[in-house]
């Protein structure tokens, strides 16, 4: 027993550092210091794709396992079909729901490997891109077999892993649709000359921007490594391989975290003008003076060197207000979306990644579908949004039959010598049931109102499952609405129990949602639902979460944040403003006098500044704040005080601060984990009370 929990300990040690730094690999050579044989029968403990280190171990020291696998498959000895193994239960949910794979017959067989959107995330399991392709291509040539290894949150390892033993099927063809996971660390955590060369950087004028291109080149040096190492153990066994480059959902969908400007550390001066140049283009942008927002953002996106999401996505609307050609939006958007930030965790395929799949791909001999290029050519009025996305790389049924129509466009040659048109192809696609259909966009309803995507975004995927199928409002929409209202977190509801036991639902919120985060504010997604459907704005709050219910409110809880706030990600005594404005959300059950306590500071301000502090858009109070703590406690009347849902904003001054960056370089450099981003105001106590 206690050498199965060493391992374990060791498996994940390793496993975090080959997610890190593959050099990391060396350090599993040291324990290659026995010769015993290890029998996947007896390796349950190593768990997921940790499962595979007991394997890798044995392979580092020359020893042979038992069984061959594939991917979560173990070859049965009697039949030499695959089963799905005990050891991967963990991983079944991100699987293809698949007890066994046959021996090859007669047909040709295509494995089709990949990360979510190879799954057919939000469709999953009615639906999906190995459906699709075997239709495509059944209609064209002939009948054929797909196999379907593609695996959700699959990182670029394991990826590697599945595609070695890949042969072991005899395909025919393999397509890899992968490259939205391939990333790496944002500041360096191996090392000690990479914290330096990194900590370095943090203190420099425009290091910010210098240590992006670092990572970006990191990142492509990376893809280049996986894209050889996914071919060549392919290519070995004269398998054709075909790489599909992933696309993302460019026009509706944005990086910057709710109610953040994502400035980068910098001098106090440089971040004044920031915020000043920044306002300023917000401002002509609101008087749809888009000449003068597009000067007055270049001055910020010059100061920043490009590393805020909230400046590029700015300027892209000014180019789009001017009428300029998609592309140049394109270009910009796509740097937003390119910038690498540890509290950033979606998918996303970067640009360079694409380039790299782009150029690798042909010199190790393999075929590429290039959906990035597809998209602009067959859409070219149009940025790819919600027609191909329903979040933020995963694809609608119209995405998912393009993209597998264009990868049938090049099997069908390498298999069959025949050709075929895309939009034949296209149209020889099945569709998803109306019913299934609706239910991906209230899925995706949820996912980006938890992801802090605009409101309208969010409402319309509601609104477009109503029109897909009306039944879902009186079936579906209140047990989304009823689960998602209340303090209670959403799994303990009978609410919820109704709503996973339709199939899609099951796999999205039970295998993939935020509840593994910890709770969230939910208005957004409330707000979401009752704008496309206004019948339930009259449903009341949670008396848990409602003041006159309860007696008093605390505003830094879980419970009223996004899931999107960079708070989540530090371990302190008080919650970071990463904007000049920053909005919280309450309930009342009636109007009533209520009671505002906030504790705070503007950290580092040189000077003295005034907050502002408003409800429901009337002014509550004005405070002069310095970089020492200080309490205040402001009367509000039950005149501004709403029934139901209010809005309690504080606006942050634009004083100048201290620079913070040889003090975040120390912290860096003494291995603590650092925020890279600039604190207009912090926050250690907020609460609202009734007045009794």
């Amino acid at each position: 027993m206690a050498d199965n929990s060493l391992r374990q300990e060791l498996a994940g040690r390793f496993a975090t550092l080959l997610k890190q730094d593959n050099a990391a690999l060396s350090l599993l050579q040291l324990l290659g210091d026995d010769s015993k044989q290890v029998d996947s029968r007896n390796s349950d403990h190593w768990s997921g794709p940790f499962a595979a280190l007991a394997e890798d171990f044995a392979n580092l020291k020359g020893q042979e396992t038992l069984k061959r696998s594939v991917s979560i498959w173990e070859e049965e000895e009697d039949t030499g079909e695959f089963v799905r193994a005990r050891k991967h239960v963990d991983l079944w949910r991100f699987c293809a729901d698949i007890e066994r794979i046959g021996k090859k017959g007669d047909k040709k067989r295509i494995v089709l490997l990949g990360e979510s959107v190879a799954r057919g995330f939000f469709f999953d399991p009615v639906y999906c891109p190995a459906q699709v392709l075997g239709e495509q291509i059944g209609a064209s040539a002939e009948a054929v077999e797909i196999v379907d290894l593609a695996q959700s949150n699959c990182d670029p390892w394991w990826l590697s892993k599945v595609a070695a033993s890949t042969p072991l099927l005899e395909p025919d063809a393999v397509v890899i649709f992968a490259g939205n996971n391939w990333r790496v660390g944002a500041l360096a955590n191996t090392s000690m000359e990479a914290f330096m060369a990194d900590g370095e950087l943090i203190a420099q004028q425009h290091g910010f921007s210098t240590l992006l291109k670092k990572q970006l080149q990191d990142l492509e040096h990376f893809a280049t490594q996986v894209v050889t190492q996914l071919a060549a153990s392919l290519k070995q066994s004269g398998i054709p391989v075909v790489f599909v480059i992933p696309e993302i959902n460019v026009a509706d969908w944005t990086n910057a975290p709710v109610g953040a400007l994502d400035v980068p550390l910098m001098s106090a001066e440089d971040t004044q003008n920031w915020v000043r140049a920044y306002q300023a283009a917000s401002e002509a942008l609101d008087q749809r003076a888009f000449a003068n927002a597009g000067q007055f953002i270049l001055t910020a996106i010059e100061l920043d060197g490009g590393t805020s999401s909230a400046s590029l996505d700015l300027l892209a609307r000014t180019q789009r207000g001017l009428g300029k050609q998609n592309d140049e939006a394109y270009r910009t958007l796509r740097q937003s979306r390119d910038i690498i930030d540890d509290t950033r965790v979606v998918p996303s395929v970067f640009v360079n990644v694409a380039d790299v799949i782009r150029r690798v791909a042909p010199q190790v001999g393999a075929t590429v579908v290039d959906l990035p290029q597809l998209f602009r050519d067959r859409y070219e009025h149009e940025i790819p949004g919600r027609r191909l996305y329903l979040d933020f790389c995963h694809h609608t049924s119209e995405g998912i039959r393009v993209a597998m129509a264009a990868t049938s466009q090049k099997l069908l040659p390498i298999l069959f010598r025949k050709d075929a048109h895309l939009d034949d192809l296209i149209d020889a696609a099945s569709t998803p049931a109306p019913e299934h259909e609706a239910w991906a966009h209230v899925l995706a309803g949820i996912h980006n109102a938890h992801w802090g995507q605009d409101p309208e975004i969010c409402s319309y995927h509601f609104r477009r499952a109503g029109e897909l199928h009306p039944d879902i409002v009186t079936n579906g929409i209140p047990l989304v609405y009823e689960a998602y209202r209340r303090k209670t977190p959403p799994v303990l509801l009978p609410a919820f129990d109704q709503l996973v036991k339709n199939d899609i639902a099951e796999v999205c919120l039970v295998g993939y949602s935020p509840l593994a985060r910890g709770i969230i504010k939910e208005q957004a997604l409330l707000s979401a639902i009752s704008t496309a459907f206004p019948e339930f704005a009259s449903v009341a709050p949670d008396p848990d979460l409602s003041l006159g219910e309860v007696t008093e409110v605390d505003l830094l809880q879980s419970h009223w944040t996004e899931l999107t706030d960079r708070n989540r990600w530090y371990r302190r005594s008080y919650a970071a403003v990463y904007g000049i404005k920053r909005t919280f959300t309450f309930s009342c059950a009636s109007p009533l006098d209520l009671s505002i306590d906030l504790t705070s500071r503007i950290p580092g301000a040189a000077d003295a500044g005034e907050i502002v502090i408003e409800l429901n858009g009337n002014l509550v109070t004005r405070a002069t704040l310095k970089d020492e703590w200080a309490s205040l406690r402001s009367p509000a009347g039950a005149q501004i005080v709403n029934s139901g849902l209010n809005q309690l904003t504080i606006s942050w001054p634009n004083v100048l601060r201290k620079d913070s960056r040889a003090r975040v370089r120390t912290d860096f450099e003494a291995g603590q984990k650092v925020d890279i981003r600039t604190h207009f105001g912090q926050i250690h106590d907020l609460r609202i009370s009734v007045v009794s």
